[in-house]
């Protein structure tokens, strides 16, 4: 809309701009077709304004009026150069207020747009949460390791996947678990390997969800692949190596990592070394091994801000 505008207010001002030339030159030729007129007849005036024209029949008194025959050609000259400066004016005053305009209101939705997303994330992985008292806050934190790893990484690999995405991602990462029956999902002792194959499902179950949402349907990959393993042995498509996103790389240590640490209805947590421990051991086979270096980096700085564990 605004270029259609825009494109339509330049014509017109080339438009008035080259009427005014034209009318400029108009005003450049009279004006020397008056000055030859003028050579080819010898004039003479008094002080009272009485001018004596000479020519070889006789000699006669011509009065002649002060105002030019060209002074209507000055009025419209004039009054076309004052268009055009209004023109150039209200143009210039419509071009700031419509920029001033466009700041103003375009920035304000994109922080409500932020703040509303926000607003949708921590919402649904609320639900999970209601759902499950067991995972109170393992959301927020396995976001939270996940950043911390996010931070130890190469530029050129942040390049590739945005903070926030891996945020969201890590906040939404177990959003499949509001499909799971609670009496599978609080059920107190191991699961029978019926009841496992829809825990599995989870997934993606989640990422199908997030993927409804249009703001969030490109972090969809972090949440199918969390469950997948670096040798092929996860789920739910036992994907192999850089075959897994980076977004579920990440994701699958962080998990995995506050998984061990908090007590869950079929066991009990254990220390944050131990759990550390183990994470370095599954490096090669469960993980990623450059992941684990860049956990390894975070935890020794103490950049994970690990809480303590359930037992304690």
């Amino acid at each position: 809309m605004f270029s259609k505008i825009k494109a339509r207010l330049l014509f017109m001002t080339i438009l008035v701009c080259l009427l005014s030339t034209l009318l400029i030159y108009c005003f450049l030729l009279n004006h020397e077709i008056q000055i030859e007129n003028a050579r080819d007849t010898w004039l003479s005036a008094d002080t009272s304004g009485t001018i004596w024209v000479e020519s070889d029949r006789q000699q006669e008194e011509v009065h002649v009026s002060h105002p030019s025959p060209l002074h209507w050609m000055h009025c419209l000259y004039c009054g076309i150069n004052l268009i055009v400066g209004v023109l150039g004016i209200c143009g210039a005053f419509w071009m700031y207020r419509w920029k001033k305009g466009s700041h103003s209101e375009t920035h304000p939705e994109t922080t409500l747009s932020e703040n509303g997303l926000d607003q949708i994330v921590r919402s649904l992985y609320l639900a999970v949460e209601m759902k499950d008292s067991y995972t109170a806050g393992h959301t927020e934190r396995v976001a939270q390791y996940a950043l911390a790893i996010y931070d130890q990484m190469d530029e050129s690999q942040k390049r590739m996947l945005p903070r926030d995405d891996l945020r969201y991602a890590g906040l939404l990462h177990d959003i499949g678990k509001v499909a799971i029956p609670d009496l599978i999902l609080q059920k107190e002792g191991k699961l029978t390997p019926e009841e496992y194959e829809i825990v599995k499902l989870h997934p993606t179950t989640g990422a199908d969800m997030v993927e409804q949402i249009e703001s969030l349907a490109h972090i969809s990959r972090g949440i199918r692949y969390h469950h997948e393993r670096w040798d092929g042995r996860g789920y739910p498509h036992q994907l192999k190596g850089e075959q897994i996103p980076l977004m579920g790389r990440i994701l699958a240590v962080a998990d995995t990592f506050d998984a061990m640490i908090s007590t869950r209805s079929y066991r009990q947590a254990v220390s944050a070394q131990t759990a550390y421990e183990e994470v370095l051991r599954c490096s090669h086979t469960q993980f990623d091994p450059q992941i684990v270096e860049y956990f390894k980096k975070a935890y020794e700085k103490g950049a994970l801000q690990v809480k303590k564990p359930d037992f304690e």
